[in-house]
């Protein structure tokens, strides 16, 4: 049986990106991935904690900000899980903490 020929760039791409979904997000990729995802102006006001056993704490510097993320949490969770692959997140919390 003959396999295609395929470009070395596409099979290194392929495996670059395995390997990425498999390996576990540093707390500087965590921060990258929420500052795109929560947008400028929520992530000028929040900053990722922890992320223990699939939980990722989100500390956020009011009120007013911890409601208005409350209510964005299906969404925000949901671009976190694609981004981060669906088994390295599980649980999104925000609290009020230092930044």
């Amino acid at each position: 049986m003959k396999r295609k020929a395929e470009r070395i760039d596409s099979v290194v791409k392929s495996l670059m990106e395995g390997l990425d979904k498999h390996s576990n997000p540093t707390a500087e990729d965590i921060e990258g991935i929420w500052r795109e995802i929560a947008g400028k102006k929520a992530s000028s006001h929040t900053k990722p904690a922890s992320l223990r056993k699939k939980h990722l704490i989100i500390n956020v510097d009011g009120s007013s900000w911890l409601y208005e993320l409350t209510l964005r949490k299906g969404e925000l969770l949901s671009k976190l899980k694609k981004e981060l692959g669906k088994d390295k997140i599980k649980e999104l919390q925000f609290r009020i903490g230092e930044l």
